[in-house]
Parts: structure tokens; sequence; C-alpha cells
């Protein structure tokens, strides 16, 4: 997914794949093209400030107005995924855990 910078795309609204709310973007992490972003972490609602990770592949805008992200994920899969801290993706283990999570998921689709 393209994106001209982060600060553009923090605090935007993100569904998941069938539309449901899933929570707010907080952080993006980028290749080393800072357009192309490759994880998006969510802060989840609540009054608990928790957060994950999500794959950006296949993320796009949800409505003609551009107002919310949907990715490819159901929010049970989400929510399921290992939780991470707003900027604990700056280590490669927790990449690699995260990473694995959705790897073995999708191996499984209908799972």
């Amino acid at each position: 997914m393209e994106f001209e910078s982060e600060r553009w795309l923090l605090g935007v609204p993100v569904v998941d794949a069938d539309g449901h709310r899933l929570g707010r973007v907080a952080a993006a992490y980028y290749t080393v093209d800072p357009h192309s972003v490759v994880w998006l972490v969510v802060r989840l609602p609540g009054l608990r400030r928790r957060f994950r990770a999500v794959p950006a592949d296949d993320a796009a805008w949800d409505d003609a107005a551009e107002s919310r992200l949907r990715v490819a994920h159901v929010r049970t899969r989400v929510l399921a995924s290992p939780e991470v801290d707003e900027d604990s993706l700056d280590t490669r283990a927790v990449r690699d855990r995260v990473g694995s999570f959705y790897t073995a998921r999708r191996a499984c689709a209908p799972c």
C-alpha cells in the first residue's frame, strides 16, 4: 500500500474485511521505500491501550471519501494475533512473531 507519509495515516479508522470497526492507526512501518507501508499498528477501542499489528498488503480505502482503511483480515483473526506495543515492531523478533502468525493463518485459509 502506498502513502505519502505516516503522519497522514495516524488516527485513520480501520475496519476489517467484513467492514467491522477495528480501531485507529497508531503507527505505520515502511520498507526501504518510505511510501510502501508493510505493517499498520492499530489501537483497539476501549479504556485499556491495546495494539495489534496488521499486514498492510491488500489494505485499501473503504469508501469513496477515503475516510477508513479496510484490511484483508477479519476482526477475530486480528484480535487473536500477538499483542504488540505502539513501537514494538521496531524489533525483528516481534515482527517475525507477528508475521509468522499471519503466514500460518493464511496457509490454512478456511480456519
